[in-house]
């Protein structure tokens, strides 16, 4: 990949080929930590560019809702007209730091939200507080060169059963792009109060188990 930085302040933003921690590599500045390693970029702590980092909850311009998809009924709970789609309003909530403010997305398999930020810097870490239960995350930037999004990073969330509890996802190498798009393709599912069976039990961590009946 190759990307627009500023590894040389006289020089300005140049175009230098970039790759990540972990990456295939043949020189230290192919490797955005300037360090390669028996053919990998590894980290170089004591030596590297100085990226600014962005924030999410003050350096953007605009957040979008993404309407992702709902499992099926397996809850055997009442059936109901089809929920409504998020709306920005819905979006902006995840980027108020007010922990009693919820972003509710009723098509929650993929969905998630898309930040833009005021301009191309580095993002380090976000941090993620649950009021449902989401157990995967997919980070993906914006390429204005292919109009694509690209994957980023992705993996398995700590997040405990309880709500309102938040962890950090650091990010590999600190990416630069110019919009963010978070989503969720997995979540601990729990039954609701229309179920069958007694389900006003606490949500529980493998809902295969209980406590709804089947």
């Amino acid at each position: 990949m190759v990307r627009c930085e500023k590894r040389n302040k006289p020089l300005g933003y140049r175009c230098y080929k970039s790759v990540g921690i972990g990456g295939e590599c043949d020189l230290d500045h192919d490797c955005r930590s300037q360090k390669c390693n028996n053919g990998r970029c590894i980290p170089y702590f004591t030596h590297g560019p100085t990226v600014p980092i962005c924030s999410l909850t003050k350096d953007y311009i605009a957040v979008a809702p993404i309407k992702g998809t709902i499992l099926d009924n397996i809850c055997q709970c009442d059936e109901h007209d089809e929920p409504s789609d998020p709306t920005v309003d819905d979006a902006g909530m995840a980027l108020d730091e007010d922990n009693s403010t919820i972003y509710s997305n009723n098509w929650a398999i993929n969905g998630g939200i898309e930040v833009q930020l005021k301009r191309e810097e580095g993002l380090h870490s976000f941090k993620l507080c649950n009021s449902d239960d989401p157990t995967y995350c997919r980070i993906e930037g914006y390429c204005q060169f292919t109009n694509t999004h690209i994957a980023i990073q992705e993996g398995p969330l700590s997040l405990p059963v309880e709500r309102n509890q938040c962890v950090t996802v650091r990010m590999v190498g600190k990416p630069l792009y110019s919009s963010y798009r978070i989503t969720f393709p997995h979540q601990r599912g729990t039954c609701k109060e229309t179920c069958t069976g007694e389900c006003s039990a606490r949500p529980v961590t493998d809902p295969k188990h209980g406590p709804c009946d089947g």
